[in-house]
């Protein structure tokens, strides 16, 4: 799968440890091209951080799968269960609301319960808190 430049850019900012001197940050809006590259960049950009005042953080993302690969693409990938600690554990003591935004490419209308389902199974904490919000759209192409 190739990266786009902004995904590029995000693995530069976590490897130089440039991002530990954003510590007033309230508000971080990730984007990345597709699902499997985000949430491993996301968990990891996130474990790079050092923000006692993040209150949201607002992830908008993509996935190109056939409807009927919808469950299968979301529930097998790795890195869920880090995001979900991460996201339900102190790290961010201030953190109220993750705003999750999937844009779901496909020439067929998806199961979007299907979506929302998968993501809330594998952030159980996160959604115990209170924390997740989701937005699944659809993407014509």
């Amino acid at each position: 799968m190739e990266r786009n430049p902004a995904d590029l850019l995000q693995v530069h900012l976590v490897s130089s440890g440039i991002l530990r001197c954003f510590t007033a940050v309230a508000r971080l809006t990730f984007t990345s091209c597709t699902i499997p590259l985000g949430v491993t960049d996301l968990t990891n950009t996130l474990k790079a951080l050092v923000v006692p005042r993040l209150e949201v953080i607002q992830f908008v993302t993509g996935i190109e799968a056939h409807d009927s690969q919808v469950e299968s693409v979301l529930g097998v990938m790795e890195g869920w269960q880090e995001l979900d600690e991460i996201l339900a554990g102190p790290a961010f003591p201030l953190l109220r609301l993750i705003e999750f935004e999937v844009n779901i490419c496909l020439p067929a209308y998806p199961n979007w319960d299907t979506v929302r389902s998968v993501i809330r199974h594998n952030l159980p904490k996160t959604v115990k808190k209170g924390l997740l919000t989701l937005k699944v759209t659809h993407v014509i192409y």
